[in-house]
């Protein structure tokens, strides 16, 4: 909705609601999917704007956007006194120290200590069905043990200003802010002796992992544009800032001690935490285009860029808890340092015919703070890993594109990027998975994961009349790499096996071919805004291979089966090979209607 309030200044509103349920898919729980979480998704959007002009050269925007997202894993609805307050042996409500309620729902890290008012639904595989798995074999009962709880609610502002100050100079600047509250809470279910065989949270303190945290995102930018006889050029420069709202350890050998000793009085301790760094980077920015001839463009653009890690790096284990019943503890790290880029690009615009038109690109980016992993040991030889920025990545490669303008009764596009992209790592947790394997770390640069060398699209456009267009859309590309595992007689003791290649991702998954069908037909007859469309993906119903066995290169094909034992359940050895959620999914028709107001 949006209303003009005064000719110079428009205001508008934007309402978005999500819902969904789902079930993953799990290969050992196929014969059982009841017994799979159910995944609920919901989501609303509040977004007000503002738009104000000031005479004939100025204008500016100002939003503000209320999003609140919520992620639910649980396989029974919680009971209806879970909710209630959580009470002390004298029948009183137990309170935080904010003097707030504690419930079941809420209890978070003090739930452990009142079990009995916190009863969950009655759900475990039983000892009998559980017999009947063994190797190569999907359960034949139970269900998943565990729930997960995620909440974030992000406030965000933004506000910029255009202003034409003479014939050359645009001026631009805004700024963004983003401030989230996340809350997440994930635990387990247990019956066993402990809990006196009622289902309920587990008493295991390590079994549990909540999160809060209000974390800060800030930039601001500045652009001028100025636009000379055969000459544009953008200059700008952006700030960035972010605040993970976090403590970190002061000594990490001990990041479980929220005290420790203090190693100049042995006989006092101080305080283990202290307030994780905030980041802030500048990044200048600089574009360049100039004619070369009556239809030709040349452009030249450089610039640095800023990027979060991924939160989930930042508070993994967010309670820094170590299990001494377990070998290796993993800790998130609040101080990372953002991902910085520096990018280059050239490119080429040229028109061939008066509708037809080519256009090249080169590009390069290097990236710089990947997240990678530390690996120590404590004084009992168990192994700590934390995030740290150690890797390094870098990208380049080109875009050449032809296109018809579109103009008369077809229209079409075609486009080919040829890239490399390597690194140190692709996956910040590679190194304490060589490590368990005893393999060398990677100390050069490999292909990283994603590097997907070929990539092919094409659309084509059939325009009868006026209200009515057919879209074909082709896209044909190289399989992202693998690295792979060649049979091998190791001795004649251990007989035929398999040995991984020294070279990290040193071979390719199949090609992929994806094929679409978009139709859209607007009566003419009607007043109102009416659309009708139909969209087929997957038209010629191709089977997708997007994971592979490293032994084959194929997803259907698995030379160990061979050398597999005798299956330890009610499912056949070809079944336990066939992975469903290794390829893409079938053809898929939606039918819509779409009416305007």
């Amino acid at each position: 909705a949006n209303v003009r309030v005064i000719p110079s200044i428009k205001l508008d509103y934007n309402l978005f609601l999500q819902y969904a349920e789902q079930k993953p898919y799990d290969k050992f729980w196929k014969y059982v999917p009841e017994g799979i979480n159910d995944y609920i998704f919901q989501s609303q959007t509040h977004i007000v704007g503002l738009r104000y002009t000031i005479g004939n050269k100025s204008f500016g925007n100002i939003s503000y956007s209320y999003l609140r997202d919520e992620f639910d894993s649980r396989l029974f609805e919680l009971p209806a006194d879970f909710d209630e307050a959580i009470r002390d042996a004298n029948g009183d409500p137990v309170r935080r120290e904010d003097g707030s309620v504690l419930t079941c729902r809420n209890a978070g890290t003090l739930r452990r200590n009142y079990l009995d008012e916190c009863k969950l639904n009655d759900g475990y595989q039983s000892p009998r069905l559980g017999s009947l798995v063994g190797q190569n074999a999907s359960s034949v009962g139970g269900n998943w043990l565990g729930s997960d709880e995620q909440q974030t609610v992000t406030h965000t502002i933004v506000a910029d200003f255009s202003s034409q100050l003479d014939r050359i100079h645009l001026m631009k600047a805004g700024i963004l802010a983003r401030l989230h509250n996340i809350e997440n809470l994930s635990y387990g279910i247990e019956k066993s002796i402990t809990t006196q065989f009622t289902a309920q949270v587990s008493p295991n303190p390590f079994s549990e992992n909540a999160l809060v945290a209000n974390p800060i995102e800030f930039s601001a930018y500045v652009q001028d544009k100025m636009e000379f006889e055969g000459l544009i050029v953008n200059a700008g420069l952006r700030f960035d800032l972010f605040d993970p709202d976090y403590d970190i350890p002061i000594e990490w050998q001990q990041a479980d001690q929220a005290e420790i000793v203090d190693p100049n009085n042995p006989d006092a301790t101080i305080s283990n935490r202290k307030a994780a760094p905030i980041r802030t980077q500048l990044s200048p920015r600089l574009g360049i285009a100039f004619p070369i001839s009556s239809t030709g463009v040349m452009r030249f653009s450089a610039g640095m860029f800023f990027q979060i890690p991924s939160l989930s790096l930042l508070y993994t284990n967010p309670e820094y808890e170590k299990n001494p019943a377990s070998s290796s503890v993993q800790f998130g790290n609040p101080e990372l340092k953002p991902e910085r880029t520096i990018a280059f690009e050239v490119g080429l615009q040229q028109g061939l015919t008066e509708n037809i038109g080519m256009e090249l690109t080169l590009f390069a980016k290097d990236v710089r703070n990947l997240t990678g992993q530390e690996i120590e040991r404590d004084p009992r030889g168990d192994f700590l890993v934390r995030w740290i920025n150690t890797d390094y990545g870098t990208i380049r490669g080109l875009t050449l594109s032809i296109f018809q303008r579109p103009a008369g009764l077809t229209s079409w596009t075609l486009d080919y990027t040829l890239q490399f992209a390597e690194g140190t790592s692709s996956d910040p947790g590679l190194a304490f998975e060589r490590e368990l394997a005893q393999l060398d770390q990677i100390l050069s640069l490999t292909r990283l994961n994603w590097d997907r060398r070929h990539v092919l699209n094409g659309t084509f456009t059939l325009t009868p009349y006026e209200g009515f267009n057919v879209t074909f859309v082709g896209r044909l590309r190289s399989g992202e790499p693998y690295t792979s595992l060649r049979s091998s007689t190791i001795s004649s003791s251990s007989g035929f096996g398999f040995v991984r290649s020294t070279e990290v991702n040193n071979a390719d998954r199949p090609w992929q071919f994806f094929s679409d069908l978009r139709l859209y037909f607007k009566p003419k007859v009607l007043k109102y805004d009416v659309q009708l469309f139909l969209q087929v993906e997957n038209l010629f119903d191709t089977r997708q291979q997007y994971n592979v066995y490293a032994t084959s290169g194929r997803a259907d094909e698995a030379p160990e089966q061979g050398l597999a034992g005798p299956v330890g359940g009610v499912n056949t050895l070809d079944e336990w090979f066939f992975n469903q959620d290794w390829f893409g999914g079938p053809r898929r028709v939606s039918l819509g209607l779409r009416l305007g107001i």
